[in-house]
């Protein structure tokens, strides 16, 4: 998780390994842009020469927090608040298999950077970042709603429009 303090934004990436973490950097700083400091924990890939070097390239201030005192990081907070969420969202979708607890977890990102808070005076996060107010229309379904595709690939006498279920919206689509 990548926790932004001052416009409370919550980027979540998914990653197999730790040592991927220098690449999911770099992507959050692609996609939202550079933070002006960031506040890692002691992890050795955190403060390794891959993450150095990507905070050298865009000026960004490095600081750790204390050894033994999560409570300082706030990232610690904001990701047991999603895991929270997405416990919810898990146990309110009855019939998502537990497997799927990634693309629930991608989709309540997105919606999360969508949702107003009263501490940015009614403003979403999205908001805060981008400077436009966001279209919620995208979120029309809820996640793991049954739905109907098309599917051009089936050939006649086979209907085209198939059934499943709603996972996440496209990224550039």
């Amino acid at each position: 998780m990548f926790a932004f303090k001052r416009s409370k934004l919550n980027a979540i990436k998914l990653m197999r390994r730790e040592a991927q973490a220098p690449k999911a950097y770099e992507d959050i700083i692609r996609a939202l842009g550079a933070p002006t400091k960031t506040v890692t924990d002691n992890a050795k890939v955190l403060t390794g020469h891959k993450w150095t070097s990507i905070n050298r390239r865009y000026c960004i201030e490095t600081r750790l927090t204390v050894p033994h005192h999560q409570h300082q990081n706030y990232s610690e907070g904001e990701g047991g608040n999603f895991k929270f969420a997405l416990l919810k969202l898990m146990h309110n979708t009855k019939h998502a298999p537990l497997s799927y607890w990634c693309f629930a977890a991608t989709f309540l990102d997105k919606v999360r950077r969508f949702l107003s808070k009263q501490s940015l005076e009614g403003r979403c996060a999205n908001e805060m970042i981008n400077g436009d107010t966001p279209d919620i229309s995208i979120f029309r379904f809820p996640w793991f709603a049954p739905i109907w595709y098309y599917c051009p690939t089936v050939s006649f006498p086979q209907d085209k429009m198939l059934p499943g279920f709603f996972l996440d919206t496209a990224e550039s689509t």
